[in-house]
């Protein structure tokens, strides 16, 4: 009887130390899908503020160097932007007040990885009035040099209107040779493929966006 009883008393133990692994496997579990799921909103939220502010940044309506609170934007975005629904499910951008001022997002691969930005336009005189970009992976201090204002500001009021013989309505050209009218840009000194990358990028999507909109 003793050796049963130690027996079963050994069985008893085993079964309350499986029952506390599971119990505890159970409850972190819980606490990393609720972890999982807290954090999925705030990344989808962060995601979408960082949208919008591209948005008002390439619209000239947010100031590019001071990024201010979520809360702030939300409500800019809220007071100048409509959105509405396209027919093929994306969504399009425009200005509150001018429905010719209209924005629409660069997606593709640039150099070193993907690349999400934002360009508003002046569908009305055909020119670019201003882009932003939302993340990329090109190089500090060679490619990423797409986000500073000597590369950015190339773009206000140049205009997208003619399609050359190549199919560019923008040209990317070598650095110091850009000619406004002639719709070019100057590309980045050192950054020749994420410059390439980013002349494909925009003019694919102002392609889609003029096949959309109907204009020239």
């Amino acid at each position: 009887m003793d050796r049963l009883a130690v027996e079963g008393g050994g069985m008893n133990e085993r079964l309350r130390i499986i029952g506390f692994t599971l119990a505890i496997t159970i409850f972190f579990g819980g606490m990393v899908a609720v972890v999982n799921s807290l954090l999925k909103e705030r990344i989808q939220r962060n995601r979408q503020v960082a949208t919008q502010r591209a948005i008002l940044v390439a619209f000239a309506l947010a100031n590019p160097n001071k990024p201010g609170t979520a809360e702030m934007v939300i409500a800019d975005y809220a007071r100048y932007i409509r959105e509405s629904s396209a027919p093929d499910g994306t969504t399009a951008f425009a200005r509150s007040d001018n429905p010719a001022h209209r924005a629409f997002l660069l997606k593709g691969d640039a150099y070193w990885g993907p690349l999400l930005g934002v360009m508003a336009v002046d569908a009305a005189a055909q020119q670019v009035l201003g882009i932003a970009f939302i993340d990329h992976t090109e190089t500090p201090g060679l490619g990423a040099r797409i986000d500073e204002p000597p590369f950015r500001g190339q773009f206000h009021g140049i205009s997208y209107a003619i399609k050359a013989s190549d199919g560019r309505r923008l040209a990317f050209v070598a650095p110091g040779t850009a000619k406004k009218a002639n719709q070019e840009i100057d590309c980045i000194t050192g950054a020749t493929e994420t410059s390439r990358a980013v002349e494909r990028i925009m003019n694919r999507a102002l392609d889609t966006f003029i096949n959309k909109a109907g204009t020239p």
